[in-house]
């Protein structure tokens, strides 16, 4: 968990056709796991005529990953004659 920030891999300044505005882009690449599913990225923009007041935005990452499955024993170690209960838990996205 937490936070890190990300570098960029390269800056693009394209003008505007009406000469006097920029479009600015910049492009992370990183490889995710599935412990980034639901983390949230946010991207910011920060220039002198903002006067100080930063703008940014942010996406919640949505990571597909193949199921796993997990089986528990209940209880965990049982005597001859006992009832066993067995659960069977599965986790993926999607499921």
């Amino acid at each position: 968990g937490g936070n890190r920030e990300l570098k960029d891999t390269g800056v693009e300044v394209l003008e505007d056709p009406n000469g006097k505005t920029f479009t600015v882009s910049s492009r992370v690449e990183f490889r995710v796991t599935k412990e980034e599913n639901g983390a949230e990225v946010t991207c910011s923009v920060d220039h002198e005529s903002l006067q100080n007041s930063e703008r940014s935005t942010t996406e919640k990452l949505q990571v597909h990953y193949k199921p796993t499955a997990r089986i528990e024993p209940h209880p965990q170690y049982p005597r001859e004659g006992e009832k066993l209960q067995l659960q069977c838990d599965g986790q993926g996205n999607p499921m």
